[in-house]
């Protein structure tokens, strides 16, 4: 069987190396599944941390030590779907904390970034032993420039899955370039800009393609476009999207409003930065099983 040809290093911490342990928590987790996780953990002697306030919402845990910041930290096992290991990688991101790697144990719906796994045990278990594989995933960074009369500003902002381009009032109408290739005028919703991770999120729902894991592309879809021929676009990996509107609107990053982009005074740029996020997966965790399961592409 080919190999994926993404980049991948297996056994990045070397199996049981790695000490100390931060538990990232989706919003409204059950108590019990924690404990369950928790109890695992040390009893395999690893150090355990939790986030901050946690340890209010699960009393049982105020003895276990508080996560003020990721100096500490070996790696990080996330109990949730996707929208906590996206929280995560902010986290991540915010505190130039990369080469932190990330196990998530799927207790959310979808799961495409978890770890393959179902069972907490069986994640632990594996990625002690060393039986994984680390799928490194681009980040992408949104600037916003803005032109004064005297000195240029920039805001930058990064997102794992996709920067979404929305205006308040309704429709968006707005210049789109690749690099300095003039690629169109556009109306409509909104448009969205994805990483390859992000093909299968809110990319998906708009008719964009599904990419197969490491293909390192850009992709640009349009939200309820006026026009039937502004179809989803593919990019290679080093080019920048720029976009210019001419009416108001709101920049997002992974879900999160970021940033309101001034009409006609405000260039916003789409491309990959230079950071990298670490994904532990199962060994026998492909990209089209994940497919299967998510989507129940099944005979």
């Amino acid at each position: 069987m080919l190999e994926e040809k993404s980049k991948k290093k297996e056994n990045l911490h070397k199996g049981s190396n790695f000490q100390n342990v931060l538990i990232f928590l989706k919003p409204n987790i059950e108590p019990e599944k924690v404990e369950r996780v928790v109890d695992i953990l040390t009893q395999k002697g690893k150090k355990v941390f939790l986030t901050e306030g946690i340890n209010e919402k699960l009393p049982k845990f105020r003895h276990l030590p508080v996560a003020h910041n990721l100096k500490e930290i070996d790696i990080i096992f996330v109990l949730g779907g996707d929208g906590a290991i996206l929280r995560t990688c902010e986290k991540l991101i915010e505190e130039r904390k990369l080469s932190i790697p990330i196990a998530g144990i799927n207790m959310g719906r979808v799961g495409f970034l978890t770890f393959g796994e179902e069972r907490p045990e069986e994640v632990i278990d594996q990625v002690i032993k060393g039986e994984y594989k680390t799928e490194e995933i681009n980040v992408l960074t949104c600037s916003v420039i803005k032109e004064n009369e005297t000195r240029k500003e920039k805001k930058e902002f990064f997102a794992v899955n996709d920067f979404l381009v929305k205006s308040p009032d309704g429709i968006l109408e707005f210049e789109i370039f690749c690099e300095d290739d003039f690629m169109g005028k556009i109306r409509a919703d909104g448009v969205l800009i994805s990483s390859q991770v992000g093909s299968t999120a809110y990319n998906l729902s708009l008719g964009g393609p599904i990419v197969y894991s490491g293909t390192e592309v850009i992709l640009i879809s349009f939200l309820a476009p006026f026009s039937l021929f502004s179809r989803p676009v593919v990019l290679p990996k080093n080019k920048s999207v720029y976009l210019k509107s001419s009416s108001k609107a709101v920049i997002y990053a992974d879900g999160k409003k970021k940033i309101s982009l001034e009409k006609n005074k405000e260039v916003a740029e789409f491309r990959y930065s230079d950071f990298k996020i670490k994904i532990l997966k199962g060994k026998k965790t492909t990209f089209f099983v994940s497919l299967r399961k998510k989507f129940n592409w099944l005979l």
